[in-house]
């Protein structure tokens, strides 16, 4: 269920891996779980499609009793039949699904391709994007340690008389910034874990 999310503390952000195997991992997406699927239900179809160059069977048996009396003394009489019949004119039909059942399998099989380079693709560039906010994210703390010093060494002269207001607003301005930049700069980290999570199809948690 739905229900509002409120930050209470700083949220932890994960490293992002540093050599992980690609291949190995667009093997194991979504996206390719569903284009194998998409190949074996082609090769279903095209199954089915040639079935229908063989004949049918099919067979029947019969089992009765007839007379006066008792049921067992009865006359029992049995009887059994087999078909096979195969239809000769359908107008090309059975070739023609034939050949749409081949190329649908062929085209799977192609889509199975590009799915895997695409997976790759999103996979390495996902990686890229995760691996730069967490940079991103470790200069603005640098940044926000300076401002936080520069706002105490403020607040020192400004209480002695050594720093004008104007000079010590500015100072406490550029602390806010520094603030708000390190905030969004992990909340770009958290969007790259959550991406990079997302498109190998596992879960993903804010930790506390």
């Amino acid at each position: 269920e739905f229900a509002p999310l409120t930050v209470q503390q700083n949220w932890t952000v994960t490293p992002p891996p540093t050599s992980p195997s690609l291949e190995v991992l667009a093997e194991q997406t979504p996206a390719m779980a569903q284009a194998r699927a998409r190949v074996e239900i082609a090769k279903a179809q095209l199954t089915g499609a040639a079935s229908s160059f063989w004949p049918s069977l099919s067979a029947s048996a019969d089992v009765s009793r007839s007379g006066r009396g008792a049921i067992s003394d009865m006359d029992r009489s049995w009887s059994a039949d087999a078909r096979i019949s195969y239809t000769l004119f359908r107008g090309g039909q059975r070739w023609f699904d034939h050949q749409v059942a081949r190329a649908g399998v062929q085209e799977s099989q192609e889509s199975l391709t590009v799915a895997w380079r695409n997976t790759r693709i999103a996979l390495q560039s996902t990686l890229f994007t995760y691996t730069d906010a967490y940079e991103a994210q470790a200069v603005r703390k640098q940044f926000l340690e300076a401002a936080r010093q520069r706002a105490v060494i403020g607040q020192a002269r400004y209480a002695n008389g050594l720093l004008g207001f104007v000079q010590w607003d500015i100072i406490e301005g550029e602390l806010v910034q520094a603030e708000r930049r390190f905030i969004q700069a992990r909340r770009d980290v958290l969007n790259g874990e959550a991406e990079w999570a997302r498109i190998r199809g596992e879960g993903f948690s804010v930790k506390p």
